[in-house]
């Protein structure tokens, strides 16, 4: 047994506070409500409602104004109207990923029980052979992600060729959304609580064969700045510090959604990536690299990435401006 957490609703409660306060009873309430919905209506008429509300209720939130000052920097040439088309599908897609979480795993998993039975009709591949040269080649091996598409069902899929996988997370603070997420995940997956030791549990995974993968596209005020659309942000480098640990192989996975509820899953092949001048892995480069290669992940289909982000730091600045 490992020091990781697995992803099961007595270990989500193990890391949230006893107590619960008439707001989190209250939101406890709400998820379970939506998910009852969600799984009545199945993930297109729920993922189609979800959509209406989130598009008409989205343009009154702060994170509108922020969405859209991001794409007006990342694309200064497109139109205001164009930008404006761009974030309705980002609140479109959020609004389906939300609407489909109740049933992730039983979406694209022919047996979620049993993930290596293979993948529904839902789902179709693309670049299978770098996932199973990661999954066979005798080593450890990392797998950046992206907030793109239904980054959700990347866990099952790649469970589905075998690979149980390690990762950081953060436990919500509100117990019924932590609960409930753990639940509809499943135990496919194992979860290290970002904080204190936590690259060191992983590393110790690792060491023995197993693979880590990680959301890559996510500001991180302590690391380094690195290009993305044009300007500098800072970025959580754990996925190019760990290759540099282990000099292991680094691939990419991402999820397109496609209409009808399916998804088109695309994984890339091994990354060349940049070496100092002592021939280990450059950590600042090698970040800048994934985060090149998931900024062309993120042209390609701009209205399924969360825009609604802070990625560049834009509203801390602010504050700070005006402090």
């Amino acid at each position: 047994m490992t020091e990781t957490s697995r992803a099961t609703p007595e270990k989500a409660q193990e890391h949230v506070p006893e107590r619960r306060s008439a707001g989190q009873w209250a939101m406890g309430g709400v998820v379970k409500g939506v998910a009852a919905l969600a799984r009545g209506l199945g993930p297109e008429r729920a993922g189609g409602l979800g959509s209406l509300v989130a598009r008409g209720l989205g343009r009154f939130a702060s994170e509108q104004r922020l969405a859209l000052a991001n794409l007006a920097a990342a694309f200064p040439d497109k139109s205001e109207a164009e930008r404006r088309r761009i974030l309705s599908g980002v609140w479109d897609n959020l609004a389906r990923t939300v609407a489909e979480l109740p049933s992730v795993s039983k979406m694209i998993l022919k047996d979620p029980s049993d993930p290596t039975r293979g993948l529904t009709d839902r789902v179709e591949v693309v670049g299978e052979e770098w996932l199973l040269q990661l999954r066979d080649d005798g080593q450890t091996g990392l797998a950046f992600l992206a907030h793109l598409g239904n980054w959700e069902l990347l866990a099952p899929f790649i469970a589905s060729y075998g690979e149980r996988l390690v990762t950081l997370y953060r436990t919500p603070h509100n117990r019924a959304v932590a609960e409930n997420l753990a639940r509809w995940r499943g135990d496919i997956i194992d979860l290290v609580e970002s904080g204190p030791g936590a690259a060191m549990k992983v590393a110790n995974v690792m060491r023995t064969g197993r693979h880590f993968a990680m959301l890559s596209d996510q500001r991180l005020n302590s690391g380094p700045e690195v290009p993305f659309f044009g300007r500098l942000a800072p970025t959580n480098p754990i996925v190019a510090r760990f290759a540099r640990q282990f000099d292991c192989p680094v691939i990419g996975v991402r999820c397109i959604r496609l209409p009808g509820a399916r998804f088109r899953i695309e994984v890339t092949r091994p990354l060349d990536l940049p070496r100092d001048d002592e021939g280990k892995v450059d950590v600042v480069e090698t970040t800048a690299q994934i985060t090149s290669v998931i900024e062309g992940w993120v042209r390609e289909h701009p209205e399924q990435w969360l825009w609604l982000h802070d990625r560049w730091g834009d509203r801390k600045k602010a504050r700070q401006s005006t402090s």
